[in-house]
């Protein structure tokens, strides 16, 4: 609290980050890396043409930070903005990396889980 009050920050913006903190405690949430951050991202437009507004709400992230990871998104061609509609949508190359980062993660699980249970890999 008492560094929200030096930053200049808002009492309404505070209690804002509080909620957000409080609901990443309740479901489970650790910090995430980028790539973690983009594949949230990029499963959130999975299929769907949707807005700003409920990928910020789906991947628990801020405008700002929401707005500079779609500026790469569109740039790197895994995501498209339609502008009449003012939505986004997940492109092939998109598709692609989730594909690649599921595959990721469920192997970093085998080898987690082989290396609780004793289960040799070599």
């Amino acid at each position: 609290m008492y560094i929200y009050l030096h930053l200049g920050m808002s009492p309404s913006y505070r209690i804002e980050v509080y909620i957000i903190y409080a609901i990443c405690l309740a479901t489970g949430m650790k910090y995430r890396d980028k790539n973690e951050i983009i594949a949230q991202i990029l499963e959130s437009a999975n299929g769907n043409r949707i807005r700003l507004t409920k990928i910020m709400y789906d991947v628990y992230l801020s405008h700002a930070i929401t707005r500079d990871c779609l500026v790469l998104l569109i740039k790197k061609g895994l995501i498209e903005y339609l502008d009449g509609e003012r939505t986004f949508k997940t492109t092939g190359e998109g598709m692609n990396f989730l594909r690649i980062h599921n595959s990721l993660q469920e192997f970093k699980l085998c080898i987690y889980e082989g290396l609780l249970g004793g289960a040799s890999y070599l």
